[in-house]
């Protein structure tokens, strides 16, 4: 019914998702998204919501997002 946070992670199996919420993504990767698919997904989501036509795309561009971890402890996750 709209946007929504989906995270994996890339193991030695192959992807495995590790997250998954009723919200939009933080603001880096809903930027990404919206700039890679030519759609503003929060005018998405509320047309959708008020059942209005979506609105009009634009032309996509490339965009990335980064994640850098850091911990306080040495050891294996």
């Amino acid at each position: 019914q709209g946007p929504f946070h989906l995270e994996f992670v890339l193991g030695p199996s192959g992807p495995r998702l590790v997250a998954l919420a009723p919200r939009p993504a933080d603001a880096g990767a809903h930027a990404c998204v919206d700039q890679v698919s030519g759609v503003d997904t929060a005018d998405l989501l509320v047309a959708r919501l008020l059942d209005r036509p979506a609105p009009a795309r634009r032309p996509a561009v490339a965009a990335s997002t980064q994640l850098l971890l850091g911990s306080h402890a040495t050891g294996r996750v």
